[in-house]
């Protein structure tokens, strides 16, 4: 039977500040955010989940929990229950302003989006040799050097062994369990 525990203060507000910079939706703003850590039985830990209580009416609704695991699966029902409770006090449920933010060209800017391409859309490397992609680069930013697919692969372990190091310090559980 798994059991839980409340993180400690400053753990769970590193942990949440760390989430929210790849959370996008306004929806966010709407919930306080808390932490809640659950353990086996035996004390080996199982999930974190995130547990999001409204801010303006919290006896209304109750909290929505989130597991850690799943918060790439979008953010429709905090929305939803975000827009029913501006609703219910009277108020115009927020569109959702899109920011663009223009990423300036460099070569290793070049480099490090083809690689996180091919890791994310799940591309092979030789995609760089594709006629139509070099036409299309060309178009865009003549006289621009194009990576071989070595180089991408490299690129891609690369970023792959140091964002290892942060996730592993992400996922670190530093804090003592009293019961």
């Amino acid at each position: 039977m798994p059991y839980c525990v409340l993180l400690n203060k400053r753990l769970t507000r590193i942990l949440i500040e760390a989430a929210k910079t790849a959370w996008r939706s306004d929806a966010y703003d709407h919930y306080e955010v808390t932490l809640q850590r659950d353990f086996h039985a035996n004390g080996d830990p199982l999930s974190i989940s995130f547990i999001f209580t409204c801010h303006s009416r919290p006896e209304k609704h109750k909290p929505l929990v989130r597991p850690r695991s799943k918060t790439s699966e979008g953010t429709s029902n905090l929305v939803k229950t975000m827009n029913a409770c501006l609703r219910a006090q009277g108020l115009t449920p927020k569109k959702r302003l899109v920011e663009t933010t223009i990423i300036p060209y460099s070569p290793a800017n070049h480099r490090a989006l083809l690689a996180l391409r091919c890791a994310r859309s799940n591309r092979p490397f030789n995609i760089v040799t594709d006629p139509d992609y070099q036409d299309e680069i060309m178009m865009l930013r003549l006289n621009t050097i194009i990576p071989n697919p070595s180089m991408v692969s490299r690129d891609l372990k690369l970023i792959y062994l140091e964002m290892s190091k942060h996730v592993r310090r992400y996922f670190e559980v530093r804090s003592v369990i009293s019961i």
